[in-house]
């Protein structure tokens, strides 16, 4: 009995585990063994074995065996009860055949297993960024006399480097008062080819006013200008109206907190959607933010009775404006 056991084992159990490019594959013998996973990706080859039965000759007992084939050292040292071969760079859609063969205390044995088949599906695993606004994003703060004149100014300049950004549309002191925000996103660790699932942009309002009807939204843009270190023109906001999300009442905005603001297909497009000066394709990333009237060119009501105004953190300050994007290489 002895000498059995140091010449056969048998698999109790056995446990595939998918990973990102292939499988990890646990088997569990009776009795201690070192063991091999020999495997090909070609079928096994079945060999008729003639034999008596009864006098009579038939071919109806078959063997199987590889032509082809790789073998693969279990991971851990010595003789084990527990068997583990991990299986990196499987490509996709292959299927391999396997069986386990080893040895005893050095010696080979007489036992193998069964014939497994596995077959491997590449599935992409998201991966997800959260980036701080660039320390240029900056806001266009214009005071005229009528609204005309304060919503047709062009938005050329701005401030930067602020600890506060303000976005406003609304009357006060006998002037129309506008402020409108383009924050600016380093998304270049995202690749240009990559699909956007899912993106939202936080913001931490310090004050959310509503003087009757305000609403903050947030703007598609398409291909806006980008280049680090450029203070001038960033392109008249004003043309690009589509929402990049749902517009959201003001005060229905909670402060000194950060709020999310859930991108839409259009506000999904714009990720890595920017030209340099040159006309230069780059992966960085523009957001206009601005409110209601100043979107749709409604003239507010005079005195603060509508419209409204949205103070927000800056890149400077201690919770700086954050898009999150998960993609898919």
């Amino acid at each position: 009995m002895g000498d059995f056991l140091k010449q056969h084992f048998f698999v109790k159990t056995i446990v595939q585990t998918k990973l990102a490019d292939g499988y990890e594959i646990v088997i569990t013998t009776d009795v201690p063994c070192h063991l091999w996973m020999r495997w090909s990706t070609q079928n096994p080859w079945i060999h008729s074995i003639p034999s008596l039965r009864r006098g009579i000759e038939i071919h109806g007992d078959v063997y199987f065996c590889f032509t082809v084939y790789k073998d693969n050292e279990q991971e851990e040292a010595g003789d084990t009860l527990t068997h583990t071969f991990i299986k990196h760079d499987w490509p996709h859609c292959e299927t391999r055949y396997f069986y386990f063969t080893g040895n005893i205390e050095g010696n080979p044995v007489v036992s193998t297993t069964a014939i497994f088949k596995k077959h491997f599906e590449f599935v992409a695993i998201p991966e997800e960024i959260t980036i701080d606004a660039d320390h240029e994003s900056i806001y266009w703060p214009v005071v005229r006399a009528t609204w005309p004149l304060a919503w047709g100014l062009a938005t050329t300049g701005g401030f930067e480097n602020v600890n506060l950004l303000y976005t406003r549309a609304y009357h006060w002191a006998g002037a129309y008062n506008i402020s409108r925000n383009c924050l600016r996103f380093d998304t270049s660790p995202i690749p240009l080819t990559a699909t956007i699932l899912e993106a939202h942009l936080d913001l931490y309002p310090t004050t959310a006013r509503n003087y009757g009807d305000s609403k903050l939204y947030i703007l598609h843009t398409p291909a806006h200008e980008w280049e680090s270190g450029y203070v001038g023109e960033y392109g008249d906001v004003r043309a690009y109206v589509n929402p990049a999300s749902e517009p959201v009442v003001t005060n229905d905005i909670p402060e000194n907190e950060y709020s999310s603001f859930e991108f839409n297909d259009l506000g999904k497009s714009m990720i890595g959607n920017a030209i340099n000066l040159t006309g230069e394709m780059t992966s960085g990333t523009i957001v206009p933010i601005r409110m209601r009237h100043d979107v749709l060119n409604i003239v507010p009501g005079l005195e603060a009775t509508s419209g409204g105004a949205f103070f927000h953190s800056g890149s400077t300050h201690a919770s700086p404006p954050r898009l999150y994007v998960k993609y898919l290489v």
